[in-house]
């Protein structure tokens, strides 16, 4: 990328507009190289989060009664699981990757059609905020 490219993008991050594109034709090989590096550091670092989380995820299912896992049917993909806990009077679930199952073997595991294993709608930011407005009553006491 010249100055001037390195400019406009400024600019435009300034300003809140979307960046200018590249087309995959104007990249070199090495920098071509250089992207797929970076995309797979990035899924790495992702995968690590992932995996950290699900250690949490199991280690809360571990302190909390009535946890269940079951099938994820909403992922394409084989393996994939939902832990289902509840926290405070109220359902919190998370996605866990098939890599990650072995980490909830303390868990009762159901079928995906157990009333345990079934979603309440609840959104993600409703889930992490009901999360944290249970630690500070915790904290409370």
């Amino acid at each position: 990328m010249d100055q001037t490219q390195r400019r406009t993008r400024a600019i435009a991050m300034r300003k809140g507009q979307p960046l200018p594109r590249t087309r995959l034709d104007d990249l070199a090989s090495d920098q071509l190289d250089t992207l797929h590096v970076r995309a797979e550091t990035a899924e790495l670092e992702r995968d690590g989060a992932y995996r950290e989380r699900a250690h949490l995820v199991a280690l809360l299912a571990a302190m909390t009664p009535g946890a269940v896992i079951a099938p994820a049917l909403d992922v394409d993909e084989p393996g994939w699981q939902i832990a289902y806990l509840t926290i405070g009077g109220r359902q919190c679930s998370w996605h866990i990757s098939p890599r990650d199952v072995e980490f909830f073997a303390h868990v009762e595991h159901v079928q995906a059609d157990d009333l345990r294993a079934q979603w309440d709608g609840h959104t993600t930011d409703e889930k992490y905020e009901h999360i944290q407005r249970t630690a500070s009553q915790n904290q409370e006491h």
